[in-house]
């Protein structure tokens, strides 16, 4: 449902229920997976959802602003765990919720150029005793200026700072905070040929590749080119 606030402004609710069958694989695989050793489980039960989500839209001039909060509470949550350093199964967890919050803001600047700042914090934890979920991102905001020359030439530079994650998942460890900044840019050469160029991690941060216990570092300063060729 949306409703219109005012002129400038709208207010979106959905609630919704979800269902999920666990997979083939979540049930009966048995095998390597890419740091250690998985086992399925046949005996998991399907995995339930009631999901309210709130989104505020605010648009006026060259500002647009948004935020949005979310509240699902999960029964039968399939949950991948570790034992010991390498083997990986899967549980049913009872009960579990998972909240967050996420904002937006766009000014533009200029005729050719943009602002994007944008920032999320989600939670998610079991809900009797809780023990932290897997797989719930860290706090993080990122501030883009988005240039446009004309129709043919396009580009961007974003910084990026991802919180310290203490609040790591029974198969997670904690994972320190960084600072990202990437660039790239896009040439429309022809209408069926295009040049795009992406410089990552500019900065050189050392940041982890995932939250696992064996880790590895994520790639340090990188850069791409690619043509893309439409027919």
């Amino acid at each position: 449902m949306t409703v219109a606030l005012t002129t400038h402004a709208t207010l979106t609710a959905q609630v919704a229920r979800g269902f999920r069958d666990p997979t083939l694989s979540d049930r009966f695989y048995r095998g390597p997976v890419g740091r250690g050793f998985i086992e399925g489980n046949p005996n998991l039960e399907p995995e339930t959802s009631r999901q309210v989500d709130f989104t505020v839209r605010w648009e006026a001039g060259p500002l647009r602003l948004s935020g949005a909060y979310y509240d699902y509470r999960i029964a039968n949550l399939v949950e991948r765990y570790l034992v010991g350093t390498t083997n990986f199964f899967f549980r049913n967890r009872g009960a579990a919720r998972l909240r967050g919050t996420e904002i937006e803001a766009q000014v533009r600047l200029s005729r050719a150029m943009v602002l994007d700042v944008s920032g999320q914090l989600s939670r998610g934890r079991d809900d009797v005793d809780g023990t932290p979920l897997d797989d719930i991102a860290p706090r993080s905001v990122a501030v883009a200026i988005r240039h446009a020359a004309g129709a043919r030439l396009a580009s961007y530079l974003r910084l990026t700072t991802v919180a310290r994650h203490d609040a790591a998942g029974p198969s997670e460890v904690p994972t320190p905070g960084f600072v990202m900044l990437d660039a790239g840019a896009a040439w429309h050469w022809s209408a069926r040929v295009d040049v795009r160029g992406i410089l990552r991690n500019l900065l050189d941060q050392s940041a982890y590749s995932s939250a696992g216990p064996r880790w590895v570092y994520a790639p340090g300063r990188s850069a791409s080119v690619t043509l893309a060729v439409g027919f």
